[in-house]
C-alpha cells in the first residue's frame, strides 16, 4: 500500500482547510494510505496543530509568507526530506506520485483514486487535473469560459471519460509525480507568487514534452477564490501583476473568450 501526499495549501481560513480534509479519504483498510501535509502560509503559525490529530495529517508553518508558488515549492521539499512532522512509516521511493490542493477544494469520494489511476496511464509522466465544479455564481459574475476544466454546479449531464490536452489546467488541484516536478524545478516563485504559477508550469511541461491534460473522469467542488475573498482588492492587483508577467513571457499563447485562461487544446 503506497502512501500517497496530498499537499493542502492554507491561509487564513481554517474552516475550508477542515472541510477539505475531512472530504479526503484515509482509510487504510480499504487501501488508502493518504498522508495530507497542510501548508500553512505564516497566517496561523502554531496554531493550526490544534485542529488535526490524525497521525495521517501534518502541518508545516513556514517564518514567512511564501506566497502560493513558495508555499508548494517548500512544501514538497519538505516532503522530500522526510522531516520528523512527517513520521514516515517506510522509506520513501525515489519517485512516487503527489497532489497538490487548495484548502478551498472538496473531493468526490472517488476522486483521489481515479486521478492516481489517470497519473498511471501516462507512467507517472504528466499533470493532470480533474473537471472542477464551480458555484453557479461564479459564472454568474461575468466568467464565462471555454476551458474544459470549468463546470457549473448545476450541470448534471454526466461527462464522458477522457484526457483533454492542453496547454495549462488550474493549480486548484492536480496531480503528479516527483520525477516531473524535479525536472520542472517546480513553481517559478519568483516571477509568480501567487496566480499563473500554474499556468506557467504547465506551459513548461508542454514544451519539455510531458503531457498537460484534463481527466473528466474525476470531479471536485471548488469553492472560487475563497480563500482571498477577504480582500478583493489585493486579489484583483496580485492577480494582474501576475497576468501580465504571464502574458509577457508566452505572447504566442491563444486565451480562452474570457481573456482569464491560456488555453488551447493540444489534442
Amino acid at each position: 500500500m503506497d502512501t500517497f501526499f496530498i499537499l493542502v495549501t492554507e491561509y487564513g481560513r481554517r474552516e475550508l482547510t477542515k472541510a477539505c480534509i475531512q472530504s479526503i479519504p484515509r482509510h487504510k483498510m480499504r487501501g488508502e494510505n493518504n498522508r495530507v501535509i497542510v501548508l500553512d502560509d505564516g497566517y496561523y503559525k502554531d496554531q493550526m496543530y490544534d485542529l488535526f490529530d490524525s497521525e495521517s495529517i501534518a502541518v508545516y508553518s513556514p517564518e514567512e509568507n511564501l506566497g502560493f508558488a513558495g508555499n508548494v515549492n517548500r512544501g514538497f521539499q519538505e516532503m522530500v526530506s522526510g522531516l520528523n512532522y512527517l513520521y514516515y512509516d517506510r522509506i520513501v521511493k525515489p519517485n512516487y506520485d503527489f497532489m497538490v490542493s487548495n484548502n478551498d477544494i472538496l473531493f468526490d469520494c472517488d476522486t483521489i483514486s481515479k486521478m492516481r489511476s489517470a497519473l498511471a496511464v501516462h507512467n507517472g509522466e504528466a499533470i493532470i487535473g480533474p473537471t472542477i465544479r464551480l458555484p453557479q455564481s461564479y459564472f454568474q459574475k461575468g466568467v464565462k469560459s471555454t476551458h474544459p476544466q470549468l463546470i457549473s454546479e448545476e450541470d448534471q449531464e454526466p461527462l464522458a471519460t477522457k484526457f483533454i490536452y492542453t496547454t495549462a489546467i488550474s493549480g486548484a488541484c492536480f496531480i503528479t509525480s516527483s520525477q516531473v516536478w524535479k525536472r520542472l524545478g517546480g513553481f517559478d516563485s519568483e516571477n509568480f507568487r501567487s496566480y499563473f504559477e500554474d499556468d506557467d508550469l504547465c506551459v513548461r511541461a508542454n514544451r519539455e514534452g510531458i503531457p498537460v491534460a484534463v481527466y473528466t473522469g474525476a470531479t471536485i467542488s471548488h469553492l472560487a477564490a475563497q480563500t482571498m475573498s477577504r480582500s478583493e482588492s489585493k486579489y484583483n492587483e496580485q492577480f494582474e501583476k501576475s497576468k501580465e508577467t504571464f502574458k509577457n513571457k508566452y505572447p504566442e499563447l491563444t486565451w480562452d473568450s474570457s481573456g482569464t485562461y491560456p488555453y488551447e487544446v493540444v489534442l
